[in-house]
């Protein structure tokens, strides 16, 4: 704890004497909750003042490399702005500087800024794959593994997946706990799946925890343990995904489950509702409608939350929507309305029987 103070301290005065390097990080550790508590304005506050110190820096490759972040991920007030940060890390690449060309790679292979073009992607990328920068291992990893602009070959893509993890980077290990859980590239294996996965979640990477939680719900490779699975899923949660908050909220509110954590479980369903998670918008309207878990029945609620969910996005709220138009639950439905969700729901219909 001391140790995280000093260092907060630390950056606190370089930043203020105008160093540009320690007021990013301080941004990049309010804004992910990095040993502080997570600040998404303290954060913006930061990525704007050392936006301006870049601006008065003197012009470097170094320089250039990290405004291209802030054009390129919108960070503070800047406009993402993706043309003029892949020109940026093009000035970096055209002076073989390992950053910017790992960025171009990236640009190339998704078309960030540029046309897509995976095999000059793959080309940059293949040049300093052994540079011992672990986001160039991981990126050429990747193009192995899907097939980004040569041919796919999982072994090697296992083999620079882990120069990856061994260099700290956290995606990587997680991915390699996927990769050995489905035996790709590898011996099926769940014990040394879980142990990356383990390794990932102890930086909160949200996917690890989720998929170590599945592990606990489904007994793969560990007993089956609802109290375990909850444990993770809160810590999915805790990092302020919406679908975590779902999600647990759900698992908190399941009676088979056997948690009985019912407030508990009715404040992250909300928390996901107020990040509009579709799906956590229209169980709330369930219960809304149905007055269960202590809630105290409130059909107009219910509506405006079932025609929110199917405005977010999620379809199937449409039916809810026009069961309560047509039986007045919490609304008043026009016959206009009326039509107009029976038609939505027709389509709906039709398009499941295709599916099935």
């Amino acid at each position: 704890m001391a140790n995280i103070e000093k260092e907060l301290e630390s950056l606190e005065s370089a930043s203020k004497s105008g160093d540009f390097r320690a007021s990013y990080r301080l941004a990049q550790m309010y804004n992910q909750g990095l040993n502080v508590k997570k600040d998404v304005e303290t954060a913006s506050e930061y990525f704007d003042l050392a936006f301006r110190q870049l601006n008065e820096a003197p012009n470097s490759d170094e320089t250039n490399y990290f405004l291209g972040t802030f054009y390129l991920y919108g960070l503070g007030t800047v406009s993402k702005d993706e043309e003029k940060a892949f020109s940026l890390f093009k000035k970096n690449a055209d002076h073989k500087e390992i950053n910017g060309m790992i960025m171009v790679a990236n640009a190339y292979l998704n078309g960030i800024g540029i046309n897509k073009d995976p095999e000059e992607g793959f080309r940059i990328i293949n040049e300093i794959k052994d540079s011992k920068h672990p986001l160039a291992y991981k990126i050429y990893a990747d193009c192995k593994l899907k097939g980004l602009g040569t041919m796919v070959d999982e072994k090697e893509a296992v083999k620079y997946y882990k120069l990856a993890a061994e260099n700290n980077d956290i995606i990587s290990t997680y991915i390699l706990g996927l990769l050995y859980r489905d035996g790709k590239g590898v011996e099926q294996n769940y014990k040394v799946s879980l142990e990356y996965l383990e390794k990932a979640a102890s930086y909160n990477y949200p996917d690890a925890l989720k998929q170590i939680a599945f592990f606990y719900s489904q007994g793969i490779c560990v007993k089956k343990d609802t109290l375990k699975e909850a444990e993770y899923l809160k810590r999915y949660a805790d990092t302020g995904i919406p679908d975590g908050m779902f999600i647990y909220g759900s698992v908190c509110l399941d009676r088979q489950k056997g948690l009985f954590k019912y407030q508990e479980g009715l404040d992250y369903l909300k928390r996901a509702v107020a990040l509009n998670e579709p799906k956590a918008t229209h169980v709330l309207g369930k219960i809304y409608e149905n007055g269960e878990y202590g809630v105290f029945v409130n059909k107009g609620l219910a509506f405006n939350h079932y025609l929110k969910a199917y405005n977010l996005g999620l379809k199937n709220a449409a039916f809810d929507v026009l069961r309560c138009l047509k039986q007045n639950i919490g609304v008043s439905g026009t016959p206009a309305k009326i039509d107009e969700f029976e038609q939505i729901c027709k389509s709906l219909k039709e398009n499941m029987n295709n599916q099935a």
